[in-house]
């Protein structure tokens, strides 16, 4: 809390920290007693165990916001729509004023600021004034200048290029003005491409040989302009494997990878329930049964034994070529399958065959390499302590750094009537060198708490609840092999889904 009476939360309720040497606690409430001479304040903590302690909390004033991204200047046409747009940083609720010539424009209160249809009458400079409780900032002035729209084609808007992941969407865009109808003709490497006169240039799916270098001619009855040159870039991006090991049970304690296939081709995928494979030191599941599902709910496949396949030997090759199991052989009782699936969502299972408990891990792996890929991964499972926490592990690949939003769901998983759900999941991302790089224990605990939501929209799946204990976080991650341990706090358990999204 400052002068202006802006507060953050320090401590919520469930934090568990050591009030002394040695000594954790977990806190039951907390209030505020006022302020002293020195400008702190002093809060009150009440703990489950009945204890009380006072902690001194020193205040600072909040600084007024900043602009970080400041409006640009704008040339345009006649009949255009212009667009000026600020980014504010601080400590919000922010209220913004536009302002033209330094005289406020009614309404105008928003970060971005429109105006259609526009015509020397709208030239000017324009400004925008941001406040918070804290104070104000005016932002740099962006002059805005509208001429008449030529007899020659003049680009308003340039291609900008595109990166895409390999086997989705790319596409191009560009528009010219004119006094007359404008027609447009696109290029690849300065050698024209038949049929592609529309002023977007699409490939749906990109393949490697689109990428390089684009641009397009506008003609009309004034002459013809070709564009600035663009480039189509691909990147081969995606999340090539997920696993989890956990304790299987029984009822909703069986343990559960989820994947999404998303792409032209039907996909090669090797999937595998281990559990005499296991190391010996765990309470290994010793006859486990691994069933694959669609997303209407059908079993599709199910293997008992991987020996029992048609073609074992192709079990052995498709590990061999993914790595699956660092190379050592599988142990009979183990099962696996190798199987081509189509576009969609799919859920391997795997339960005992005898309704005995132990540690089991399922894996699915990319086989084939075509434009069809893993968009996003998931396991669910009992989570125990020590060595049966949750352990889901996946594989970023691509030339460059993957954006992943990765989420440990436990109250949310009641709404599903599941039984038993982990009330407090935390999770912890690790590297491939077992360092960790990442922790969450309350996705309502990040700096900006909407940003995971607004990424869950962008994944296609549900938002977490409002204030609500689940865990996530957003990383952005170099090619690699990481693992996510998921525990609950202080030593709880119970039924969680933890999952892995590639953000696009």
């Amino acid at each position: 809390m400052d002068s202006n009476g802006v507060l953050a939360l320090v401590a919520r309720e469930g934090d568990t920290f050591e009030i002394r040497p040695g000594f954790p606690t977990t806190v039951e409430s907390a209030t505020i007693n006022g302020f002293n001479a020195a400008n702190q304040i002093a809060l009150n903590y009440s703990f489950t165990n009945g204890a009380n302690a006072i902690a001194i909390v020193g205040l600072e004033d909040v600084p007024p916001p900043t602009i970080a991204e400041q409006p640009d200047g704008v040339s345009s046409f006649d009949g255009e729509t212009i667009v000026f747009a600020v980014e504010a940083n601080g400590q919000g609720p922010f209220e913004y004023q536009w302002k033209k010539d330094d005289v406020e424009i009614e309404g105008a209160t928003d970060s971005a600021f429109s105006i259609e249809n526009v015509s020397s009458g709208n030239d000017g400079a324009y400004t925008v004034t941001v406040t918070s409780t804290s104070g104000s900032t005016t932002s740099a002035v962006a002059s805005l200048s509208i001429e008449a729209i030529p007899t020659a084609p003049v680009f308003v808007e340039q291609p900008l290029g595109d990166i895409a992941p390999l086997g989705s969407l790319a596409i191009l865009d560009a528009r010219a003005v004119s006094t007359t109808a404008v027609s447009y003709q696109w290029y690849f490497e300065d050698d024209i491409l038949s049929g592609e006169t529309n002023d977007t240039l699409t490939f749906n799916p990109a393949r490697a040989e689109n990428e390089g270098l684009y641009h397009v001619v506008a003609t009309s009855e004034g002459g013809s302009t070709a564009s600035a040159q663009s480039e189509i870039l691909l990147t081969d991006k995606r999340l090539i494997n997920v696993a989890a090991r956990a304790r299987v049970g029984s009822g909703s304690n069986v343990l559960i990878a989820g994947f999404v296939v998303i792409g032209p081709d039907p996909k090669q995928v090797l999937i595998r329930g281990i559990g005499p494979g296991l190391p010996e030191s765990l309470d290994r599941l010793l006859d486990p049964r691994l069933e694959i599902y669609n997303s209407s709910g059908e079993m599709i496949h199910f293997n008992d034994s991987w020996g029992e396949n048609a073609d074992p030997d192709s079990i052995t090759q498709a590990m061999l070529e993914t790595g699956a199991g660092a190379g050592d052989p599988m142990q009979p009782g183990d099962t696996a399958l190798l199987v081509e699936l189509e576009q969609g969502l799919y859920t391997a299972i795997v339960r005992s065959q005898d309704d005995t408990s132990g540690i089991a891990l399922v894996e699915a792996f990319e086989v084939s390499e075509n434009l069809t890929r893993f968009v996003n991964v998931s396991s669910r499972a009992f989570v125990g302590t020590g060595d049966e926490i949750v352990i889901p592990g996946f594989i970023v690949l691509g030339d460059l750094p993957s954006r992943v939003l990765i989420r440990a769901i436990g109250p949310g998983l009641e709404k599903k009537e599941v039984a038993g759900v982990l009330e407090f999941p935390e999770i912890t991302v690790f590297n491939i060198l077992r360092e960790p790089i990442a922790h969450n224990d309350g996705w309502g605990n990040l700096w900006n708490p909407a940003e995971i939501n607004e990424a869950s929209a962008l994944v296609n799946t549900q938002p977490l609840d409002e204030g609500s204990e689940d865990a996530a976080i957003i990383l952005e991650l170099e090619p690699g092999l990481y693992t996510v341990k998921v525990n609950g706090e202080n030593d709880t358990t119970g039924v969680a889904l933890v999952e892995v999204f590639a953000i696009p």
